[in-house]
């Protein structure tokens, strides 16, 4: 992602300014929102979605992530819930009650 320090830095600014107890990374890649989100609310829930196992040990996401999934998330979306996730968008500006989850 080429610009994906920007989008990053946008990123942090608003997480520190809603404060979201619940995360999910769909795509955690090498983890760098995972960090950035564990760095910004270390007892946060961190879950990831990760297709490639390679990654999942390559870039110790487990380290990262309290729960990571190897799956597609095509896979997850088609199949058996086995867990769900509410998700709530919150306008621009505006405060957000604790317990939300955002899907990064």
């Amino acid at each position: 992602m080429p610009y994906s320090s920007n989008i990053l830095e946008r990123l942090k600014d608003q997480l520190a300014h809603w404060h979201y107890h619940r995360y999910l990374d769909v795509g955690c890649g090498a983890g760098k929102y995972g960090r950035m989100i564990r760095g910004l609310f270390p007892d946060s829930q961190i879950s990831g979605i990760e297709i490639d196992a390679e990654y999942i040990d390559a870039f110790h996401l487990n380290d990262t992530y309290d729960d990571v999934i190897n799956a597609s998330i095509e896979s997850i979306l088609s199949g058996p819930q086995a867990f769900t996730y509410d998700e709530r968008h919150v306008p621009s500006g505006s405060a957000n009650a604790t317990g939300s989850l955002v899907s990064l």
